[in-house]
Parts: C-alpha cells; structure tokens; sequence
C-alpha cells in the first residue's frame, strides 16, 4: 500500500505546474515556465515579511519530491533486505527489520482516526 500511496503523491506533484515555486509579492506564490511567470495562489498575512504559509507552500513540490524520494529509497532498501532473506542472509532477523520498517512507513502515510 506505501507504493500506491507514493505513487499518489507523486501523480498529483507531476500534475501541479512545475517549479521551482517562489513567494514574490505580498504572499503571492508563483513558478517561472518556459512560458513566463504563472500565478500559483496567494496567502494573506502580514506585508513586512514573508508569511511562512507562503513560505511553505511555495516550497511545497521541492519538499514533497524530497520526501517521496527519501521513503522510495528506503522501501529499496527493504526490499534488498527481503532478497537477502530469501538467499539465507539471517533471514529471520532480515525479515523482521523488513517488516517493521515497512509497518513504520504504513503508519505514517495512512495514520489512524485520532492520531
């Protein structure tokens, strides 16, 4: 399931107009493309500095492509693990490193009501 959630996100960041994305005006957030500037949104706060919602969701796609990234190659990593279990490699504890890093990933990108 941490794959299909993965792939989600992803789907949904290669949908969003492409970055990087920047806060340039009085929280309005927009991304240079090949075809000028585009307007992303605009948060409102104060005018003296930057609003850290704007901040945040200008760098949102940056963000949310390290993250992918980062669980993608540690359910990598696990599957390394599960091959070395099946070719012998302490498979017991192997398997069990597997699982609980799996079972950690599953818990955090599908949390349980009140959590």
């Amino acid at each position: 399931m941490a794959r299909e959630v993965l792939d989600g996100i992803k789907g949904r960041l290669a949908a969003a107009t492409p970055g990087p994305w920047g806060e340039f005006w009085q929280g309005h957030i927009h991304a240079e493309t090949g075809n000028g500037t585009v307007g992303i949104c605009q948060t409102f706060g104060p005018e003296d500095r930057k609003h850290p919602n704007a901040v945040f969701i200008a760098a949102a796609p940056a963000d949310v492509a390290r993250l992918t990234g980062a669980l993608e190659a540690v359910l990598a990593e696990c599957d390394e693990m599960d091959r070395r279990a099946a070719q012998g490699s302490n498979p017991h504890a192997v398997d069990r490193d597997a699982g609980f890093i799996r079972a950690a990933i599953e818990n955090a990108l599908n949390p349980k009501e009140g959590q």
